[in-house]
């Protein structure tokens, strides 16, 4: 797995994509099940069914979803926010 070190929040963080390719040849598969404790893993992927845009926790895994980009870009946002402590139920207005 690829890692570098966060000095700010005295945290190694690891990332990797969803399937080997060789487009990425020098960076590992990580999924839901290569989660721990210790090194949670933080899931993001599109669906195509609304009902599954959103957040969930499960075990040491959270996933993010969304039908297109946009949706994934704003719940990614809602995470950073919940991170921070900002409670961001409010919708956006366009």
């Amino acid at each position: 797995l690829s890692q570098f070190y966060d000095v700010s929040q005295n945290k190694v963080v690891t990332y990797g994509i969803t399937q080997e390719t060789t487009v990425y040849e020098n960076v590992s598969a990580v999924t839901c099940d290569d989660a721990t404790v210790t090194a949670p893993v933080v899931y993001l992927g599109l669906t195509n069914q609304t009902n599954q845009t959103g957040i969930l926790l499960v075990d040491n895994c959270i996933t993010v979803q969304g039908v297109n980009t946009q949706d994934l870009f704003f719940m990614t946002e809602k995470l950073r926010f919940a991170h921070h402590g900002i409670d961001f139920t409010t919708p956006v207005l366009e």
